[in-house]
């Protein structure tokens, strides 16, 4: 009984923020998402989140400054939120992707069904291209969800061309 009820209850969480059950399963739950040609999991270890990755050319684990737990920031439908953006002073040029990767301690007051004990108070921008993945610097001072999606300047002041 209380396992229906638990799961219920999620349901009606994610209904409400905009994802039905069916479209949240695996890749949800995996933590793992598919962005350019990168492949990225997160893992928890020794109280500190690892970003894993692999690419065509590039593959390696970074140690990201937010704590544990962490989550992608998603769209509704589960894919990675994301924003492209020209490179044309660095690099030679070409573009670069950026994701947010969003932890830290919980907030109780606010949860969501991927983040239960309470949703983030911190986040950290990811950049990538075919020349790597660098991470940015870690922002604070809001309580974000892995559905509540952030706008582009979220994503551009933070982070790091590559």
């Amino acid at each position: 009984m209380f396992t229906r009820t638990l799961l219920s209850t999620a349901a009606l969480l994610m209904f409400a923020g905009g994802v039905d059950m069916q479209t949240v399963p695996a890749s949800f739950v995996a933590r793992k998402v598919a962005l350019g040609s990168y492949q990225f999991k997160l893992e928890e270890r020794e109280g500190k989140c690892d970003l894993v990755y692999e690419g065509h050319h590039h593959n390696g684990t970074i140690t990201l400054d937010i704590a544990p737990p962490c989550e992608f920031l998603r769209e509704p439908k589960g894919k990675v939120q994301h924003h492209r953006y020209w490179n044309r002073k660095h690099s030679n040029g070409g573009f670069y992707l950026v994701m947010i990767v969003i932890g830290g301690p919980s907030d109780k007051q606010k949860s969501h069904p991927l983040m239960k004990d309470g949703c983030a108070t911190q986040f950290q921008t990811v950049s990538l291209s075919s020349r790597g993945v660098v991470t940015g610097s870690v922002d604070t001072g809001m309580v974000v969800c892995p559905l509540d999606g952030l706008d582009e300047v979220s994503f551009s002041l933070n982070a790091k061309p590559t």
